[in-house]
């Protein structure tokens, strides 16, 4: 090991920048990791806040995050009887734009019966909303202040509120609303549509709907049975937590097969930069390697020459990707969750593509006669 070290300080510049090559390629895959974390993260945030057995809605729909359903406000009361069911209530779920600033942002709104269910997400501010009407808690990354006045829809709305986290399936920031102002805005409709559906003798009023019912289960009760309660006699479609995480894996899927591939293909370019270096600086010293057997030296001290080569700018370049991964971090405007595991396995790779690396300039190291050692 020393042996290596010491040749590689003769060439400290070759070492460096192969070092700090692999480096950025490990930085870009130890990103991707953080990438994929994150957009999991994003896609069950809700469903980790809320914390619910079950959700009920429309039947045929997989709701209430990942497809719109609408079903009767009563449904509540209905789903309440079901033995095993400990409370049920109304949830309004729905996308839009926030005017904050006068800049429109993407929000994903959520209703909840204030007087029902506590506050679900964490408050780094304020709090949440007390009022049936107007009040709202934001996610910080919206980007609004406490007390500042939020239009969506072309309705003002108070900010009371700021979590710390709290997104949609699609990252966008959530806002927390009373469930009344949260079928307002869903079905709130423009003038000249009101104007048409009264011409038509229509009726403009906000339909008696929701998009879900949250369900709450007795402890020791059996999800199975309460579930084919529901589904086979109140003909509802329900949506455990179980359902609802492997739903938005499947509706990840493509997206984590690709970043996949890149890691692969980076890995694979990491793991051709480190070959043909070591495979250079075996070449370079053929008589110095044609030295050493000819004065003794067993082939184990040869391959352990080139072996700890590789494995020294493998880790050095995977001290580089961790420096490049956590001072790019703070610049990416999506959420990056970083693991320690996920960390660690990339490092283990990176090890071992630098000793799968090693095994051609291994070969021409161990092939190497001991009177080239004599040769001008």
């Amino acid at each position: 090991m020393i042996l290596a070290l010491r040749d590689l300080l003769l060439k400290y510049q070759r070492f460096l920048a192969t070092s700090a090559g692999v480096g950025l390629l490990l930085g870009v895959v130890l990103i991707q990791a953080g990438i994929y974390r994150g957009i999991v993260a994003d896609s069950l945030d809700l469903t980790e806040i809320f914390r619910t057995d079950m959700w009920v809605v429309q039947p045929d729909h997989f709701g209430p995050f990942t497809e719109s359903s609408v079903i009767a406000t009563k449904t509540r009361d209905l789903i309440a009887q079901v033995p095993g069911v400990r409370s049920a209530e109304n949830m309004m779920v729905s996308q839009g734009l926030a005017v904050v600033g006068d800049v429109p942002k993407r929000v994903d709104v959520v209703g909840y019966d204030i007087y029902h269910i506590p506050f679900p997400a964490e408050l780094v501010a304020g709090r949440g909303p007390s009022k049936p009407r107007y009040e709202i808690a934001v996610d910080r990354g919206l980007g609004a202040r406490l007390g500042e006045l939020v239009t969506i829809r072309g309705r003002p709305f108070t900010v009371v509120g700021i979590t710390g986290r709290a997104v949609g399936i699609s990252g966008s920031p959530v806002v927390f609303m009373s469930l009344p102002d949260a079928r307002d805005f869903s079905a709130k409709q423009g003038a000249a549509e009101i104007r048409r559906l009264r011409a038509a003798g229509g009726n403009p009023q906000v339909p008696d709907q929701i998009n879900a019912v949250r369900v709450w289960l007795e402890p020791g009760s059996d999800i199975s049975e309460v579930r084919h309660e529901i589904e086979a006699w109140k003909h509802f479609q329900v949506i455990t937590r179980d359902d609802q995480i492997a739903n938005v894996l499947r509706n990840i899927a493509r997206l984590r097969l690709t970043l996949l591939l890149f890691a692969i293909i980076l890995v694979l370019a990491a793991t051709a930069i480190i070959a043909l270096t070591i495979y250079s600086l075996t070449t370079d010293k053929v008589r110095e390697i044609a030295t050493l057997k000819l004065i003794g030296a067993r082939n184990s001290v040869i391959t352990g020459l080139v072996l700890w080569q590789a494995v020294a700018i493998g880790i050095t370049g995977y001290i580089v990707g961790n420096g490049f991964l956590f001072a790019m971090r703070n610049f990416f405007p999506g959420y990056l969750e970083l693991r320690g595991t996920d960390n660690l396995g990339i490092g283990v790779l990176a090890i071992a593509a630098c000793l799968v690396a090693s095994i051609g300039a291994v070969r021409l190291a161990l092939g190497i006669e001991p009177h080239q050692a004599l040769g001008g």
